[in-house]
């Protein structure tokens, strides 16, 4: 069966429950990235892969440093090398990360 891709938008406050569902389920955190759209603006993307042929991806939209995005690490341990380096690159301010390289 060939890989199957979706791109849901979310609000960043779903990005927790999200995140707890996702462990629940099985889900495997594939990536988190920064995509900047504006000076200054960007979108955050994480991705979970289910039953080994769906990649779903999840985009928050028009982020900015100010923004707390609450770490997804309590649950997939492996996201925080992805969300370090979207705090060094593009200045995200994500709260909570389980390995925290500050900068």
């Amino acid at each position: 069966m060939a890989l199957q891709t979706e791109m849901h938008v979310i609000a960043l406050s779903e990005l927790p429950a999200l995140s707890d569902a996702k462990k629940a389920s099985g889900a495997r955190f594939v990536q988190m990235h920064c995509v900047c759209t504006d000076d200054g603006v960007f979108d955050a993307i994480y991705s979970w892969m289910e039953d080994d042929i769906v990649l779903k991806n999840y985009k928050i939209e028009g982020l900015t440093s100010k923004d707390v995005i609450p770490s997804v690490t309590n649950n997939f341990l492996a996201a925080f090398v992805f969300e370090n380096e979207a705090h060094d690159l593009f200045g995200a301010n994500i709260e909570g990360i389980a390995i925290d390289f500050q900068g």
